[in-house]
């Protein structure tokens, strides 16, 4: 289940853009009134059947009539006939999306609330770790900056780098993130993990409510993780962090694996 606050975006979005077409509708619909009425003291009735441009033309042997105000009232009519399915796309859109919040906010009500409680213990260890890695981040463009390197093609090269681009984004997209930004990342990535640790824990322990034998810790790689315990009606889990992925397998991750604890 996606974020619900990703999902209120998106449905804002869509409202903007169904606000924005009805607008252009409204003023594609004046554009098509001024038309048929040009054409009409022209002598012309225009019907908007796709065949009015060459009726006006056999009509009158005139390319600036058939051409002008016919033209005008067919581009005008067009235009409002691709707003309009538009519109109903984005409106489908907005009641799917409103159906999937609506899902996520139940989904999240489900949670026990010791586990909501530790989530906001692991997203403060995510935070904290992600400010470091911004930290470590700008001093170490600094340092190349001081030493000439930054910008500098054949450093690059020699580390490894295909193009002078890729080491240089990389430092520089984790030294540019804003402290919302880590907020909102952390408490995402907080969230997404303790709602699959719940599903996935409760074939082993059924309704589980004390957490506390879970604790944060950094891994080898200074990700924060999560290990330890959890007891419930029905039996006891434990839970592993572990470090998986290598060269030319699957990129580098944080495996979070539960087993039935004796």
């Amino acid at each position: 289940m996606r974020n619900i606050k990703t999902i209120e975006k998106e449905i804002e979005r869509a409202l903007a853009r169904i606000q924005k077409n009805k607008d252009g509708i409204a003023k594609a619909q004046v554009r098509l009134n001024n038309a048929i009425a040009k054409c009409k003291r022209a002598g012309y009735e225009y019907k908007g059947d796709g065949n009015d441009v060459h009726a006006a033309y056999d009509m009158f042997k005139n390319w600036d009539i058939a051409w002008g105000p016919v033209h005008t009232a067919d581009a005008a009519r067009e235009s409002i006939a691709n707003k309009t399915r538009d519109i109903a796309c984005d409106e489908r859109n907005v009641e799917e999306l409103r159906k999937e919040k609506a899902n996520a906010e139940a989904e999240v009500k489900a949670l026990p609330q010791a586990l909501l409680d530790y989530s906001v213990k692991l997203a403060a260890a995510y935070e904290y770790e992600y400010k470091t890695r911004r930290d470590i981040a700008k001093a170490r463009i600094k340092a190349l900056q001081d030493e000439g390197k930054w910008y500098n093609y054949d450093y690059w090269k020699n580390e490894h780098h295909t193009s002078i681009w890729q080491g240089q984004e990389k430092l520089t997209k984790v030294a540019n993130q804003t402290d919302e930004q880590i907020a909102s990342r952390s408490k995402f990535e907080a969230e997404c993990l303790v709602k699959d640790l719940h599903y996935r824990i409760r074939s082993y322990v059924g309704v589980a409510t004390d957490y506390d034998g879970l604790y944060v810790t950094t891994g080898t790689q200074g990700y924060a993780v999560i290990n330890g315990f959890i007891t419930g009606n029905a039996g006891k889990c434990e839970v592993r962090s572990i470090e998986c992925g290598g060269y030319n397998i699957v990129c580098w991750h944080i495996r979070v694996i539960v087993v039935r604890a004796k």
